[in-house]
């Protein structure tokens, strides 16, 4: 595998992606797995934030 480099600010722009549930979790789990190994990687920091944002949004939808 490689790695996808970033470049800012053109992958700032907001795009539409359809993924299921499972998939989310599957990235959140992986965004906890390295900052536990790399605190210092805020970047993963922030994506897992938004994914957590999402899965309880998500998960109160369903209760109602």
């Amino acid at each position: 595998m490689q790695y996808t480099s970033l470049k800012l600010p053109q992958d700032e722009r907001e795009i539409s992606i359809r993924l299921e549930m499972a998939d989310l979790k599957i990235l959140h789990n992986a965004c906890v797995d390295i900052l536990r190994e790399y605190p210092e990687m805020i970047g993963y920091n922030r994506v897992q934030i938004k994914l957590n944002e999402i899965i309880k949004s998500n998960e109160n939808a369903t209760k109602s």
